[in-house]
């Protein structure tokens, strides 16, 4: 179990290992918690995205994880739309989340395409520091 320093951040609960707090413990109905729930995989995307700006793009990652737990969390309810809007934040999650997806798939294979070159640069800066050291002599 590895527990991080809480990020200055209100989502804390939603995006490290420790339990999110019930929704009698925040004191909302039910219903206000689900559809809750379905903002909060909007603002876990903003992490995700400033993460991969940073360039930290492992860490997207896990945000994206965080993403999918609350999506399955949020699938998991079928109320009839006149009572709840769960519908509707479902649909928005699942897009949220595929946007998201993609987003982080492609800042990965960009990440692993630079540390390739990055790699490749220095054997060939290796190489001609070589070539040139040989012809000195």
């Amino acid at each position: 179990l590895m527990i991080r320093r809480p990020p200055r951040s209100t989502l804390f609960p939603y995006t490290t290992l420790f339990r999110s707090p019930g929704h009698k413990e925040l004191g909302v109905t039910p219903e206000s918690y689900i559809l809750g729930m379905g903002d909060v995989i909007g603002e876990i995307r903003r992490f995700a995205l400033d993460n991969i700006r940073r360039g930290t793009v492992e860490q997207a990652s896990v945000f994206l994880e965080h993403m999918e737990t609350l999506y399955d969390f949020l699938m998991q309810f079928n109320y009839p739309s006149g009572l709840v809007a769960v519908r509707r934040k479902q649909d928005i999650a699942r897009g949220i989340l595929e946007k998201t997806r993609g987003d982080v798939t492609m800042a990965l294979r960009s990440h692993s395409l630079e540390n390739l070159l990055n790699k490749n640069e220095i054997s060939i800066n290796s190489a001609k520091i070589q070539e040139d050291e040989e012809s000195d002599k």
